[in-house]
């Protein structure tokens, strides 16, 4: 479900994009094409403009032409009239020379006058005309003047004698400057010129001030001459060879002389404004890009966060359900546990007290070590089942990791077995930790059965410790790890490995991998229990045939805790001679202790209730040196006859003891300071070592 809507998302907003640049590609092209015939249409109209001035001006020119040389093949002189109309002409279109040559080249006339003799029958509008090819008007390439030393196009005439033959020639010169400054008055912009050529291809006048003017040969990049046999008329593009730019132009002929007049504008500069619509539309087509990824992303990631929510939802329920398992288990657990180690506890006394009135080596002798250990088991299963619940009493203290492992590494080698190598690898200057060294010996003997049946044949088993330190990156990334400075115990096997389908089950109460009757599936729920129970984590890693590793994190002890230790060192089991008041709502328990007691030498007051307790303790001139009571009876609990007694016997020093669950005895199962707890069932040497160490000030 999850999937497909994302999918569905993330193609809804690739169409949504695509549309938006294909709507932008198609407006963009749309108002190019607007633009360009914008363009196109003031060139043509630019160039209609240019065309009917360049026809005045040539029709002007020529109708002075044709004056003098009907004059000088009328008489071969130019009247006052004539010399009038030719400066009036010359003075209009600002001619550079109007003059006659002679049928040798020698100029017999000119409007401008000649400092010195000039003779053009070298020139080719004079060659054109004495060779006949010129009948009409024509329009020269442009030269340097010889009388002006300027650049000039000539228009000339044949002047013909009586009988046909050549008299010479009648010229106008035209500045080409003429025309770039009557067309550069009309401001039409720096992009925008112009050019008049003729049909030799050679320009005869260039409307831009900024470039060459005259002279030079289009033929070699301008397809005008071609598009012009099609259609007197029309448009085209041309990159020019001068400066690489590409220029729309558009053209029109002449009908009356072999010129074309053309009008062009660098096309990045006309389309400029279109280039300027075309970012902005870009810049919106990006934006609109951006939302749309940003609305996608941000609707996926709402999607998945709505699945993740789902699953974390699935997830905290299946934890629910987990731990309300958990500790309807533990209630179970603890429920039984008062009963059942209160049972426990007879039978382990007694069995005790019998065994010491029966000769060693007896059958009798025999039969009651065997109860006591049967009792022993029994309160080991209750033990491991209140320590996967996380309802175990501990007594926590601040141990150097490394000793405390090598002190049962000895036991690891035998219950793994010959055919297992160990492999000790301890950390160097590592923290300390603080823990029951109890539990300790727990997680590694239930990591080191679980290692030594996850092994066929011949293995090793490699039990490491170091430093580490979690930050806040990895411990997102593993649910219920918490950044801080830990101390790594890692428990490492070559067997089998483990399914990935099976690793998050494996600290499951009652899961196994093992076969019927293998297994309890209670050893890794109680490695899981005791590591969060003191506040530490646990990752395993495996995959099957390659082995697995189990990675316990324990908070790493710092300052006053970590230099202060806890070096209590066993106390030998010896009785003494001191008063010991004992509360115990159950007959068989109080009976047992104060046999238990006695045969250590103490002298007991036995109290079957809390109120007989204070009674004992109130009565005059009695001595009491420690009080020794049950924490759960009926109306009164150890803790109130505690404070009871201390109210009229301050310092009394006290031990609790029970068979129910941690809860009942202090906070997350963890004793407070100073308190003193001696866990049901226990043995006489139990007793007797934890006594004498109170009494003595070192519990």
């Amino acid at each position: 479900m999850g999937n497909a809507a994302t999918r569905f998302t993330i193609i809804f907003g690739l169409l949504l994009v695509i549309g938006g640049w294909t709507g932008f590609a198609v407006v963009s092209r749309l108002d190019r094409d607007r633009e360009m015939a914008r363009v196109r249409n003031e060139n043509a109209f630019v160039a209609v403009a240019f065309e009917e001035h360049a026809r005045r001006v040539i029709r002007t020119a020529d109708t002075a032409l044709l004056y003098l040389k009907d004059e000088f093949e009328k008489g071969g002189i130019v009247s006052p009239g004539m010399r009038n109309f030719i400066r009036l002409t010359k003075d209009d279109l600002q001619a550079v020379q109007l003059s006659v040559a002679g049928p040798e080249g020698d100029i017999i006339y000119s409007a401008v006058p000649l400092k010195s003799p000039v003779n053009i029958r070298d020139r080719e509008h004079f060659t054109v005309q004495r060779a006949g090819r010129g009948a009409g008007l024509h329009i020269g390439k442009p030269v340097l003047s010889r009388s002006t030393g300027g650049w000039t196009f000539f228009l000339s005439r044949r002047i013909s004698r009586p009988d046909g033959s050549f008299g010479g020639t009648v010229m106008i010169g035209l500045d080409p400057f003429y025309f770039s400054k009557v067309y550069g008055s009309l401001r039409l912009g720096e992009e925008r010129s112009g050019l008049i050529a003729g049909n030799d291809h050679i320009v005869r006048v260039r409307i831009a001030p900024t470039e060459r003017l005259v002279g030079d040969d289009i033929s070699g990049y301008s397809p005008v001459f071609r598009e012009a046999a099609k259609n007197p008329i029309g448009h085209y593009e041309v990159v020019t060879i001068r400066d690489g730019t590409t220029r729309m132009a558009s053209y029109r002929t002449m009908p009356d002389y072999p010129l074309v007049v053309i009008i062009s504008t660098v096309k990045s500069d006309a389309l400029s404004g279109w280039t300027h619509r075309l970012r902005l539309n870009a810049v919106a087509a990006a934006l609109f890009t951006l939302f749309v990824a940003g609305f996608c992303f941000f609707l996926v990631r709402a999607q998945r966060l709505a699945e993740k929510s789902e699953e974390e939802t699935r997830q905290l329920q299946a934890r629910l359900v987990q731990s309300q398992k958990m500790e309807a288990i533990g209630t179970l657990a603890g429920g039984v546990a008062h009963d059942f180690n209160n049972m426990l506890g007879v039978i382990i006394g007694r069995t005790e007290l019998a065994m010491d009135q029966v000769a060693p080596g007896s059958t009798l002798h025999e039969n009651l070590e065997e109860i006591g250990k049967a009792a022993e088991r029994s309160a080991d299963v209750t033990r491991q089942l209140l320590a996967f619940a996380r309802k175990q009493t501990i007594a926590p203290k601040v141990i150097d990791l490394n000793e405390g492992l090598e002190s049962v590494l000895k036991m690891i080698r035998r219950l793994i077995g010959e055919n297992i190598d160990l492999s000790w690898n301890p950390g160097r200057n590592i923290g300390k930790v603080k823990i029951d060294p109890s539990q300790v010996d727990q997680i590694l003997t239930n990591l080191a059965t679980n290692a030594r049946d996850a092994i066929t044949g011949a293995g090793r088993v490699t039990i490491e410790t170091a430093n580490a330190t979690l930050d806040a990156a990895y411990c997102s990334g593993h649910p219920g790890f918490v950044p801080g400075d830990y101390v790594l115990l890692s428990v490492s096997d070559d067997g089998h490995g483990i399914a990935r389908d099976k690793l998050q089950s494996i600290f499951d109460p009652f899961f196994t991998t093992k076969g019927p009757g293998k297994g309890t599936g209670l050893g890794l729920a109680t490695v899981y229990g005791i590591v969060k129970q003191n506040g530490g984590a646990i990752n395993v890693y495996s995959e099957p045939g390659a082995g697995t590793t189990f990675r316990i994190y324990l908070p790493r002890v710092a300052g006053e805790d970590a230099a202060a230790g806890s070096g209590d060192a066993p106390v030998p089991v010896s009785g003494g001679t001191e008063t010991i008041l004992v509360c115990e709502d159950e007959t068989a328990n109080l009976t047992m202790a104060t046999r238990m007691l006695e045969s250590l030498g103490y002298r007991v007051l036995a109290a079957g209730s809390p109120e007989q307790a204070i009674s004992l303790a109130s009565s005059p001139g009695t001595a009491i040196d420690l009080l020794l009571t049950d924490v759960v009876m009926p109306g009164m609990d150890g803790w109130k006859l505690h404070d009871a007694i201390i109210g009229f016997r301050p310092g009394l020093k006290c031990i609790f003891m029970s068979g129910y669950t941690a809860n009942v005895i202090g906070q997350r199962g963890v004793l407070e300071a100073g308190v003193t707890f001696l866990q049901k069932p226990f043995s006489r040497k139990e007793l007797g070592t934890l006594v004498r160490r109170t009494l003595d000030g070192g519990a």
